[in-house]
C-alpha cells in the first residue's frame, strides 16, 4: 500500500502535475498580455508571477524527485523504509513542498480576489 501510494504520487508528478502547469503559465502569460492588466503594470501581478514560479519549482521539480525517491525507497524495503533516516527526511521535504504549494496557492487566490499594492510607478522621460 504504501509503494502504490508513492508510485501513484509520482505519476501524478510526471504527468498532470507538468501537463497543468503548463496550462497555467500559457494562461497566465496570454491573460497578462492580451488584457490592460500587463506583465509588470501591477505590484500584485509580479507578486503572483514569483509564486507562481515558486509554485513551478516545488510541483515539477521537488515534487518529482521526493516522490521518486520515496518510491524507490518503498519499491526496495518495503514497510521497513519508514525506519531508514533517507526516507524520513525525503518524507520531511516532501510534505514541506506540498504545505508551500498549498500555502502559495492560497496566496494567489487572495491577492486575484483583492489586487493588493496599486500599479507600479512609472518612469518619467525627461
Amino acid at each position: 500500500m504504501l509503494k502504490a501510494c508513492y508510485t501513484s504520487m509520482h505519476m501524478l508528478a510526471k504527468t498532470s502535475v507538468r501537463a497543468s502547469t503548463i496550462g497555467t503559465v500559457v494562461t497566465g502569460i496570454l491573460l497578462s498580455v492580451l488584457t490592460n492588466w500587463g506583465l509588470f503594470r501591477f505590484r500584485w501581478i509580479i507578486v503572483k508571477e514569483l509564486l507562481t514560479i515558486l509554485s513551478i519549482g516545488l510541483g515539477v521539480v521537488g515534487m518529482y524527485f521526493w516522490t521518486l525517491k520515496a518510491a524507490s525507497l518503498t519499491s526496495t524495503e518495503g514497510l521497513n523504509a519508514l525506519q531508514n533516516p533517507t526516507f524520513t527526511v525525503n518524507n520531511f521535504q516532501l510534505w514541506i513542498g506540498i504545505i508551500l504549494q498549498i500555502i502559495s496557492l492560497a496566496a494567489m487566490l487572495v491577492i486575484s480576489i483583492f489586487k493588493p499594492w496599486g500599479p507600479r510607478k512609472q518612469r518619467t522621460k525627461a
